[in-house]
């Protein structure tokens, strides 16, 4: 009696299951990193013994690990940052179905749950709050101080640009607007003011990209920069005036 096969599980489903369990590690390309410093941050946050693989893509500064478990890559992602040699380094799942919100200009004392509270009312259907925490500096030596930037992750298999751009949160008699932008995609220039940005808000996913950024309007500072540059330009034709006229007469 022939039994029937078990179908082999598609290239695609394969790839799809091990990215749930990938995560991309960045760090700041300030310094060099070998598997040893790589394994003795990790060790801080995650066992040992769950890692599947661990490795390096194209770059030095970019790590991309492998969980045994997807259960196991969702606890690590919660840290959101990983310390390596003194530098914080940002993790970001290869999950396309998982994204990690970065929310920008959050005041220190606001309190997550009012962020969150306003984040879930403004998620489309579907998408699915899975947790939250607050990014460390990436500054050698300041990797212990929380930045002003919060971090969320949330499950969502639609279009990342139905995810909110701009969070509107009263506290008390004031409205705070804070900027919210998703790895890969684009801008809402639309929704999106344009504002001064520390070091440690400008990350790799940054949320205007060359093609999309705006030229800076000119302020006093570039008053004595233009005019210097305007004479400088007037005595080179004066010269090269001059010159050509010495010729004509020769």
């Amino acid at each position: 009696m022939a039994t029937s096969r078990k179908p082999e599980p598609l290239l695609h489903d394969i790839i799809l299951e091990v990215k749930r369990r990938t995560i991309r590690i960045e760090l700041p390309r300030t310094s060099s990193y070998t598997r040893i410093d790589i394994a003795e941050a990790l060790s801080k946050c995650c066992i040992l013994e769950n890692i599947e693989a661990l490795g390096t893509v194209k770059y030095n500064n970019i790590w991309e690990l492998t969980m045994k478990t997807s259960q196991a890559a969702d606890r690590l992602m919660q840290h959101g940052t990983i310390t390596v040699k003194d530098v914080a380094g940002r993790m970001s799942s290869m999950d396309a179905t998982r994204l990690k919100l970065r929310i920008h200009w959050a005041p220190h004392w606001l309190p997550s749950r009012a962020v969150e509270a306003v984040l879930k009312r403004e998620l489309p259907r579907g998408a699915v709050l899975e947790g939250q925490g607050v990014e460390k500096s990436t500054i050698k030596g300041l990797n212990h101080v929380a930045t002003l930037v919060r971090f969320t992750i949330v499950r969502y298999a639609g279009n990342p640009a139905d995810l909110p751009h701009l969070l509107k949160i009263q506290v008390e008699r004031e409205e705070m607007e804070l900027l919210v932008t998703v790895q890969r995609r684009k801008p809402n220039l639309a929704q999106t003011p344009v504002s001064q940005s520390s070091p440690d808000d400008k990350p790799s996913d940054c949320w205007i990209s060359n093609d999309h950024a705006l030229p800076p309007k000119p302020g006093p500072d570039m008053v004595p920069l233009c005019r210097g540059t305007y004479l400088l330009w007037n005595i080179t034709l004066i010269t090269i005036w001059y010159h050509h006229r010495l010729r004509s007469k020769r």
